[in-house]
């Protein structure tokens, strides 16, 4: 049996821990304004929501038949996503609560995310959460975002965590494609942003934080081979 103590939780961040989305979709259509590309709130939640800043542009780039750097949309992005998040921000419905929970446990918390360490810090800052989690971590912090499992796989190990005993919580088809190829068990949220559809490679789906605790969560630890 698992000890829960060898075990972590990792947390995306944007539509899990807070419906940051909206602040992102914003984000990304003023940055690309400034390259004279125009896309749309459906355009960016269909193509666009949950990626790496390097697959985003590189989307773009190619459909639009653009230039675009990668490394100064993200900065810029970045720039636009605080600006436009700030004092605004608030956790989803029940999240603390669990988040809280699993800590007071001892349960090894950590969150990857792949909007930059600048906005994950000042969010999670912002909600009285960063204290939480023993690793918080980025797009910039790994070479491959996701849907590789670069993340994933760094966060465990910097957890002293073996990704077995991992459950990883994402709302993203490519949040959870980053998770499983970490070999991790994988949570899918489904959040009244995203659909099914998304979530079909999750071992287990949720629509609310209020039907998940320790209790869930040990169970599927116990239940890891």
């Amino acid at each position: 049996m698992i000890r829960i103590k060898q075990s972590a939780v990792i947390f995306d961040l944007d539509g899990v821990i807070v419906d940051s989305e909206p602040f992102h979709c914003d984000a990304w259509i003023n940055t690309f304004r400034e390259k004279e590309v125009e896309i749309d709130n459906d355009y960016y939640f269909r193509k666009l929501c949950g990626n790496h800043h390097s697959i985003t542009v590189n989307t773009i780039n190619t459909e639009f038949k653009k230039d675009i750097h990668p490394e100064w949309a993200a900065f810029r992005k970045s720039f636009h996503a605080s600006e436009l998040a700030r004092g605004r921000i608030e956790p989803l419905p029940f999240v603390v609560a669990l988040i809280k929970e699993l800590h007071d446990k001892g349960v090894r918390l950590a969150v990857a995310s792949s909007s930059s360490h600048r906005f994950v810090k000042s969010v999670l800052t912002t909600i009285g959460l960063e204290g939480y989690f023993s690793v918080i971590h980025s797009a910039e912090s790994v070479k491959n975002g996701k849907p590789a499992p670069d993340i994933y796989l760094k966060t465990a190990k910097i957890l002293n965590v073996r990704p077995q005993n991992v459950i990883a919580i994402e709302d993203t088809r490519t949040g959870i494609q980053s998770a499983k190829k970490a070999g991790m068990k994988c949570i899918g949220f489904l959040n009244g942003r995203n659909t099914m559809d998304a979530l079909q490679y999750s071992d287990f789906v949720i629509n609310s934080f209020e039907t998940l605790n320790y209790d869930m969560i040990r169970k599927i630890l116990k239940n890891n081979k």
